[in-house]
């Protein structure tokens, strides 16, 4: 299989994945090993490309060889996620507390300014 700049276009690829592919394959490229490699180094998208450029029987082959890997991708990032917001939840804790404390004495600063204000008015009536 060819992999030319108008068959990325027609399959809606994205501009900043065409400028790289353009760059490295200006008159298209074979779609080998040694191109997928490098496609990888380049860091272009080879699931979007797998998905959207394939033919379904191939793009079958791919979601079945790719599906373990996909599913501890997702493992990872729940882990890292639930990680990030342990760390995170005594300075989100001591954020919300200063805020709240912020908040209560800005009311505070408000009502006895509107205190005062009606005060004037009502010596001005």
């Amino acid at each position: 299989m060819r992999v030319t700049i108008e068959l990325l276009q027609a399959r809606g690829a994205s501009c900043s994945e065409l400028d790289v592919f353009t760059k490295e394959w200006p008159q298209g490229g074979k779609l080998n090993k040694k191109n997928i490699l490098r496609a990888l180094e380049l860091g272009l998208n080879l699931d979007w490309f797998a998905f959207n450029c394939l033919p379904p029987s191939a793009r079958a082959d791919f979601k079945k060889a790719t599906d373990s890997a996909w599913a501890t991708c997702k493992k990872a990032e729940a882990l890292a996620r639930a990680a990030l917001q342990k760390s995170t939840a005594p300075a989100q804790a001591t954020y919300d507390k200063a805020d709240a404390l912020a908040w209560a004495a800005y009311q505070k600063a408000c009502a006895w300014a509107l205190i005062e204000v009606v005060a004037k008015m009502e010596v001005q009536e």
